[in-house]
């Protein structure tokens, strides 16, 4: 399999998220001094506390780049072969796998506990399955809205193959929530999206070339489409 990847976003955006990591509970840590010296400056304090959550969110959105994802997605779908190519950061999605397999939009996670979705409220639930993990939660990385990502993804792909996609009928895409933490234990096979470890995502991906490869034209079309180193 071919791996893409766009360092120079990687590593930028990675230091972004990194410094930004940084600064959030240093101005946490002022708010709190600054209101707990004077009551003048509340005022301070709070502009302080603001930042700091802006920060705080800041790191939260670039933490993807400096989680090596893009090396993790690779392991595990190396053995894939020669036709298949793996895009990180080069196209208007963060992850795409194109293959005989079609086009699959990833979006990895790397939250700890058990992995559940629920049909009724219509979202993935996290039960973290250790005292420790249950302790350190708010610590931890959580499923977030993985709906709202890949409907985000989804539209900034389909935006770009509406000006370059030259074919009357568009390529279908894919996409599948990827867990690649080890302590991730995943029962969702009744989410709306596929929802799985990283061990199974190559097991998954061969069973798809089964009657829904694209045609090879078409492939060959929509791999023009972006860079190839």
């Amino acid at each position: 399999m071919k791996i893409v990847s766009n360092e120079s976003v990687i590593k930028r955006n990675s230091r972004i998220g990194l410094m930004a990591s940084f600064i959030s509970p240093i101005l946490f840590v002022l708010s709190g001094s600054t209101l707990l010296n004077s009551q003048k400056n509340t005022s301070i304090a709070l502009v302080l506390l603001i930042l700091g959550f802006i920060f705080f969110q800041t790191g939260i959105a670039f933490r993807k780049w400096g989680r090596g994802a893009e090396e993790t997605l690779g392991a595990a779908l190396k053995k894939l072969g020669k036709e298949y190519t793996l895009y990180n950061f080069h196209t208007p999605v963060s992850h795409l796998l194109v293959g005989p397999a079609g086009y699959w939009i990833l979006i990895p996670k790397y939250t700890k506990g058990m992995i559940t979705y629920n049909e009724e409220k219509k979202k993935w639930n996290v039960t973290r399955t250790s005292l420790i993990n249950k302790l350190f939660s708010f610590m931890m990385e959580g499923i977030g809205k993985p709906e709202l990502e890949i409907i985000g993804e989804a539209d900034a792909l389909d935006r770009f193959l509406q000006k370059n996609w030259e074919h009357d009928t568009a390529p279908h895409i894919n996409a599948a929530l990827v867990f690649a933490d080890e302590g991730a234990l995943v029962n969702a096979d009744n989410a709306p999206i596929p929802t799985l470890h990283l061990k199974k995502l190559r097991e998954y991906i061969r069973l798809q070339e089964k009657g829904n490869a694209p045609p090879h034209a078409e492939l060959k079309v929509f791999q023009s489409l972006f860079p190839n180193e």
